[in-house]
């Protein structure tokens, strides 16, 4: 293809005007009747109208006024040739075969002045053209149409200009002036271009211009390819991408605006084909591992301004060949917007994180870091950070001039606590909607949230406004009243904490004191360094914060980010965190709101995989609230849940998705709430990241947002303000409806509260006992006799407290997973590990303790055949190892729900998951998040342990925890070998309890049969008893060495084994003897051996039941003159 300069293009630095035309397009080439491939078509539109040309269809002219378009092939033209030559015009539609002409003869039309009018260019066969008719074509500049890059198209070597003669509609000619209706508008409509260095230039790069963080088209003018980091260079004619220091690059494809991405493909090879590394790609949602094996790209069916990739990893290189971006003209029309805050370079001093509120007269006040130290908070030398705000009194329309409420003052490398001055960030504001009062909290310092300790981290600063946020007050550092709150409990003391930035929520409901309630969310890191979130309420307008619900229990427990807490519309309260891919949920519900007491439900992912909040390839701020609505078909009052994210690929794109609460059954979990959302709104096209929300007093929703608009690269971001009405966002499905009563909306659906329990789920730990039931419908009555707010709480009261099957310490429990293979899999312990098999029953091997450690609600957990600890959670993938140190065991805690599913967490973990999952092998412990399917556990109690005896009327045991004999049976231990009458025994005696404590080894005498020993706790284990046993026992299966080893294997008597070595059973005894004998018979308090029985009248036998023996065989009896006999 045969490139042309653009009018603008950086192309007029290097060449000479009279050698290149300033046409506004590319030329392309036709071959053997075919367009080359990545042909550019365009729209020509002609005066102050803008009328598109198209196809006249064998028409005789070409129709003019029709001024819209979607870009069909009909409205498409292409070009060849050169400025000598002129430049033939093609039709997508038409085809090659056909161009645009036109004669050269100027026919006038009666009645009108001038000539030209009856001359008609056509779309007319290349290979049949008309006598006359001419096909080149001259382009020449025109400004007649103010702020208009405008051509005039005139047949080539003439000079007469096309125009709409005469305003009648037709494409002709005025062949004696031209003015504005003679004037052409050309603009890409689709096409494709190859990034190579050679098709542009590079524009942002290091000081010696080897290292690149931009790259520009001068193909399409205003396409680039961009890094956050100088991290491009050139190999050749392509571009090298690497890593960069950080690990990871983001790569972001932009088009021009009006134009929008819809595909591109690309090979890619290590640099210079080094096949020492590996790196990974990400691309649209999949992941491609580099080597020096060439491998293809390919991505469709995109509609957005921006791309992104990214490639991690080694700062090593990969190279980008056959680099290809289909592009074509965007047919959504722009929205009017306000650039509230705005970096129109990337050497300007950048704005980033947006806050917004609406004040109680109405005022809209927008926040924002103003970023000198261009980092966050502690990342950068000097660390300057302002917060600026700029105040509408008009709903949007216009804005104020823009003011500090604090300014930074650096610190130029000082990081000390106590440096709440350096700089303040991540702002986020609340307006009382009953006063002038405002409240912003602010990071504040010049420590890093990845670098916090408790002694020295970033402060919470908080500021005041009495006049609707017309003026600040001083900043005061809140955190640590807020910090000490979690020194006491598993989580602290904690190294970090960070407020999410945006919009603190009031609530619609509680009002205690003076003020009704505010709620904002922080992003923890404890002191595993695990991110989790809390969520924090004031009932004083911010003086005194306190975590909402139990300290102990963190909503987002593992994976979290920076998070956004609102209120739902029966009053409980919603967390939502940023994550890869979407949010999480949780919900916070109340048994007592005036004293804010409740419990967090289980936190849920929103997502792709559940039609949810979907943001693709990233994790980024964004903002929730909910409306009340009218659905439109029907007129049904309904709750419209928003939640604003990018909606990607990468930091692009951002909107707000929207999900019709039509009852209570669509949020009364955090998994109801975190599926089937309806629909979405894109606000932007462009690199984009934060966003927030309010409403307005004007019942208009203000939209408050990131955006990269001025193509700064990284360096910061335009805060873009949006008006839209509920309309705009639901496509005028729903309308805003105030009226809506919040209390009547709830009654409708309040059956739904009974989803959130499940009754006779089984009899594992969190299921609830039969009485639950019974326990919550009271509740629900009473709520459906005289509905409140007091009676909707006790609702949850009943729930949250109904009484189930709890955890207890030291107890002995079977856990098996919850997901994989139909719920099938134990844990079940080796020697190295722990993994999972299938269940078995036969020892005691798959039995499990929970042992409390020195903090509440923390344990070890234990097994006690193997008599070790599992260890702490590692790295990603990786199995815990297992341990008898209880200094190197993992700290557990455990989450219960009601359906029995639990989740196994660790406290102590050193990789950056705390969930025990069953991985996809169906084998290994690794580490995962905490909530997955295979994460969770049912945590079955286990109150009892089974024994079989056989034939020969005994068996033995060796057991990790005390049970207790079940009538029928006695126990016996064994005493040193005797020899009697020339024989030796095994002289056994009576175990005088029927406790029997942990790891004694005993012989169990009892009729043929199963029994069922039931488990003992400690409390109830014999004290002072003992006994000199002689008997040995295994726990686990273990090979026993030495030639004097009897075990359990005939009638009435241990038989020795045969070999030097061998496997003994788990929880069986065996006895050590220096005894030539092949048997030895049991022994009962040394009594007299007898070779056979002859009853008589005399001596009466009867078994160890009282029952009498008429023929005694093998055995022990007990005689009618109170001797203990061994019949052998």
């Amino acid at each position: 293809m045969k490139k042309r300069k653009l009018l603008t293009s950086l192309l007029t630095l290097f060449a000479s005007a009279t050698l290149w035309a300033a046409v506004p397009f590319v030329t392309t080439t036709v071959t053997n009747g075919e367009f080359a491939e990545g042909t550019q078509w365009y729209t020509m539109r002609l005066g102050e109208g803008g009328a598109v040309l198209a196809d006249n269809e064998n028409a005789e002219f070409i129709s003019v006024g029709r001024a819209t378009t979607q870009y069909e092939d009909k409205d498409l033209w292409c070009f060849t040739g050169n400025d000598t030559d002129g430049y033939t015009i093609y039709n997508k539609q038409a085809g090659a075969g056909k161009v645009l002409g036109s004669s050269a003869e100027m026919k006038a039309i009666s009645g009108y002045g001038g000539t030209g009018g009856g001359t008609y260019p056509i779309l007319c066969s290349l290979s049949e053209l008309p006598s006359g008719y001419v096909c080149a074509w001259d382009f020449i500049s025109s400004d007649k149409i103010a702020n208009v890059e405008g051509y005039y198209m005139q047949l080539h070597g003439y000079s007469y200009k096309v125009n709409n003669f005469g305003g009648i509609g037709k494409l002709a000619y005025w062949a004696e002036g031209a003015d504005a209706g003679s004037t052409l508008q050309i603009a890409l409509a689709e096409g494709s271009l190859e990034v190579l260095v050679s098709n542009g230039s590079f524009t942002a790069s290091n000081s010696n211009k080897t290292w690149h963080s931009r790259w520009e088209s001068s193909v399409i003018e205003g396409f680039s390819l961009s890094t956050g980091a100088n991290n491009m260079t050139a190999s050749g004619d392509y571009i090298a991408g690497y890593s960069g220091t950080a690990g990871s690059s983001t790569y972001t494809l932009t088009a021009p605006e009006g134009l929008i991405i819809e595909a591109y493909s690309f090979d890619f090879v290590n640099t210079n084909n080094d096949g020492s590394y590996s790196l990974t790609l990400n691309v649209n949602g999949k992941t491609y591992t580099s080597s020096a094996t060439t491998q293809h790209v390919e991505v469709n069916g995109l509609e957005e301004r921006v791309a992104t990739f990214t490639q991690s990893g080694a700062n090593k290189g990969v190279t980008f060949t056959n680099f290809i971006v289909k592009i074509k003209r965007s047919t959504i029309i722009p929205e009017p917007q306000f650039e509230v805050f705005p970096t129109p370079t990337s050497g300007a001093i950048p704005y980033r994180i947006p806050a917004i509120a609406t004040a109680s007269n109405g005022d809209i006040i927008a926040v924002a870091d103003y970023r000198h130290s261009r980092a966050d908070i502690g990342m950068a030398t000097n660390g300057r950070i302002d917060l600026r705000a700029r105040i509408s009194k008009d709903n949007g329309k216009t804005w104020g001039d823009i003011f500090p409420i604090i300014e930074g003052r650096g610190a130029n490398g000082i990081n000390t606590p106590g440096q709440m001055y350096v700089g303040f960030g991540d702002p986020c504001i609340v307006a009382d909607r009953e006063s002038s009062r405002v409240l912003v909290l602010s990071c504040s310092g010049n420590v890093s949230f990845p670098n916090g300790q408790r002694t020295n981290h970033q402060g919470i600063a908080h500021f005041y406004s009495d006049d609707y946020g017309k003026t600040w007050s001083a900043p005061v550092d809140r955190s640590e009243s807020i910090y000490s709150q979690l020194d006491n409990t598993p989580y602290g003391p904690v190294r970090a904490m960070f407020v999410g930035s945006g919009k603190i929520s009031q609530s619609k409901y509680i009002k205690v004191g003076d003020y009704y309630r505010i709620y904002c969310a922080v992003l923890v890191k404890d002191v595993n360094s695990t991110h989790m979130n809390f969520v924090l309420y004031s009932d004083d307008f911010g003086e005194t914060w306190t975590i909402l619900g139990d300290p102990n229990v963190a909503p987002i427990p593992s994976g979290a980010d920076e998070p956004k807490a609102d209120e739902l519309p029966d009053g409980s309260v919603l967390v939502s965190s940023r994550v890869t891919g979407g949010r999480y949920y949780n919900i916070f519900s109340y048994t007592d709101s005036k004293k804010a007491e409740g419990r967090w439900g289980t936190h849920s992912f929103s997502g792709n995989s559940n039609n949810g909040t979907t943001a693709i390839s990233n994790s980024t701020n964004g903002e929730i609230i909910n409306i009340p609505a009218k659905r439109v078909s029907d007129g049904k009052p309904v709750y419209i849940q928003l939640q604003s994210v990018p909606f990607g690929s990468g930091r692009a794109n951002v909107g707000i998705y929207y999900k019709e609460l039509e009852s209570l059954a669509d949020f009364v979990t955090p998994a109801d709430l975190s599926k089937d959302w309806d629909g979405r709104h894109q606000a932007s096209y462009l690199s984009s990241a934060y966003s927030t929300l309010c409403w307005q007093a004007d019942s208009t929703l203000a939209f408050l947002y990131e955006e990269d608009t001025y193509g700064t690269n990284g360096g910061g971001y335009t805060i873009v303000y949006k008006n839209y009405s509920l309309e705009q966002i639901t496509d005028s499905a729903y309308t805003y409806y105030p009226e809506l009563d919040g209390r009547a909306f709830i009654n409708e659906d309040i059956e739904a509260k009974l989803s959130t329990v499940e009754l006779g789920a089984g009899k594992y730990v969190g299921c609830l006992y039969p009485d639950a039931e019974e326990q919550i419908n009271a509740a629900l009555s009473a709520y459906t006799t005289s509905p409140s707010q007091e009676a909707y709480e006790a609702i949850n009261d009943a729930i949250i407290n109904a009484p189930a099957i709890e955890l207890v310490p030291g107890a002995w429990y079977r856990i098996r997973n919850t997901e994989r293979s139909n719920a099938s899999l134990y844990l079940q312990p080796e020697a190295e590990r722990v993994k999972a098999s299938a269940s078995s029953t036969a020892n005691a091997d798959q039995h499990f303790s929970f042992v409390p450690t020195a903090d509440e609600g923390k344990y070890y957990l234990y097994n006690g055949n193997y008599e070790y600890y599992l260890g702490p959670l590692g790295a990603n993938e990786t199995q815990p190892i297992v341990t008898q140190d209880k200094a190197a065991a993992g700290i557990w805690t455990v989450t219960t729900r009601n359906s029995g599913k639990s989740s196994i967490v660790c406290t102590n973990k050193t990789g950056g998951y705390v969930g025990l999952h069953l991985a996809g092998d169906n084998v290994r412990l690794v580490p995962w998040t905490a909530d997955a399917a295979a994460s969770l556990w049912y945590i079955e109690p286990v109150d009892s342990f089974s024994i079989t005896i056989g034939d020969n009327a005994y068996t033995t045991i060796h057991l990790p925890f005390g049970v207790i004999l079940p009538e029928g049976l006695e126990a016996y231990y064994a005493g040193p070998t005797a020899r009697i009458d020339e024989v030796d025994y095994l002289p056994i005696y009576r175990y005088e309890e029927t406790v029997i404590t942990p790891g004694i080894p005993l012989i169990v005498i009892g009729d043929k049969g199963t029994y069922s020993l039931a488990i003992t706790r400690p409390e109830d284990w014999p004290t002072g008893y003992t006994c000199d046993n002689k008997l040995a026992g295994t726990l686990k299966s273990t090979i026993v060495s030495g030639k004097n080893i009897y075990l359990p294997n005939a009638a009435s008597a241990f038989r020795k084994r045969t070999s030097s070595t061998g496997n003994v059973s788990a929880n069986t005894a065996y006895y050590t003897s220096d005894s030539e004998a092949s048997t030895l018979p049991f022994h009962i308090n040394t009594p007299t051996g007898i070779e056979s029985v002859k009853t008589s009248k005399a001596v009466t036998f009867y078994d160890l039941h009282g029952r009498e023996v008429a023929h005694p065989t093998k055995g022990i009896y007990i005689t009618s003159d109170g001797h203990k006999v061994w019949v052998k």
